[in-house]
């Protein structure tokens, strides 16, 4: 008999991070971004989604590292979706979170 398994979306953000992967709607490649003067420094700026305008939001930049955002991971609901900037995007199938990384499913309540 198979075990249900957890998904996971893996990614780098100065470090490796996940989030479970059923709150990841989408990943893209990293699009054009707009800069947005005076907005917080965990914004990057947005990018259009159809005809929407997402935001995109830096999780973890390390220890002042500042990486090559390579894409981007979609969430949120419809009208008030907002993108990950990330680099190595990749899925994991197992039970918990794999055990190198920093889990942080608690991370887009805060968002």
């Amino acid at each position: 008999m198979n075990e249900p398994r957890g998904r996971w979306c893996v990614f780098r953000a100065g470090r490796e991070l996940c989030l479970p992967a059923e709150q990841v709607h989408e990943i893209r490649a990293w699009p054009a971004v707009a800069c947005l003067p005076l907005a917080p420094g965990r914004v990057l700026g947005l990018f259009a989604l159809g005809d929407e305008a997402v935001p995109v939001i830096a999780v973890q930049a390390g220890d002042g590292d500042s990486p090559e955002f390579t894409h981007v991971l979609i969430a949120g609901r419809s009208r008030a979706r907002f993108a990950i900037a990330a680099c190595g995007p990749r899925l994991v199938e197992q039970e918990t979170p794999p055990a190198e990384v920093v889990d942080t499913k608690g991370m887009l309540a805060e968002l």
